[in-house]
């Protein structure tokens, strides 16, 4: 059932998602296109603004528990968008034949995660992921006591 909690969740979430991803594509490889990047990020960031920090946020949840529920929501946001970009870069080096076998290839995600991890650690894109931990949980706490 919608609350309000998680329609500013999912909302908030998706621009952090969004932002971020904006953030990170002046520091993508030239030979690297951003292509669905900011889509991705906000898809993901919606969806874990719904269903993890609107679920669980109440009118009891105090600010700590808030910014938990918050870190927790951004983490699997990034988790889940390194792994699905690793997953389709491994995907275009599959299909032009680069690995030895499926094994290869599916330990290749593992490298390509890191890889793209490495590359989203610069300061602007801490500072987006920052402000959005921060604002996401005092406005999803706020909206989780008035429209409970």
């Amino acid at each position: 059932m919608p609350t309000g909690a998680k329609l500013l969740g999912a909302f908030i979430y998706c621009a952090v998602g969004a932002l971020a991803a904006l953030a990170a594509v002046p520091g993508l490889p030239d030979e690297q296109q951003p292509g669905q990047l900011v889509p991705l990020s906000a898809l993901f960031g919606f969806y874990f603004g719904w269903s993890m920090i609107g679920k669980h946020v109440t009118h009891t949840t105090s600010l700590a528990q808030s910014l938990v529920l918050s870190i927790r929501t951004v983490v699997m946001m990034t988790v889940s968008t390194l792994f699905v970009v690793a997953g389709f870069k491994v995907y275009e080096g599959s299909i032009a034949m680069r690995y030895g076998g499926p094994v290869d290839a599916v330990t290749d995600i593992a490298n390509q995660m890191i890889f793209f991890g490495k590359m989203a650690v610069q300061p602007p894109i801490f500072s987006v992921i920052g402000v959005g931990i921060v604002v996401g949980a005092i406005f999803v706490r706020w909206a989780g006591r008035v429209w409970e």
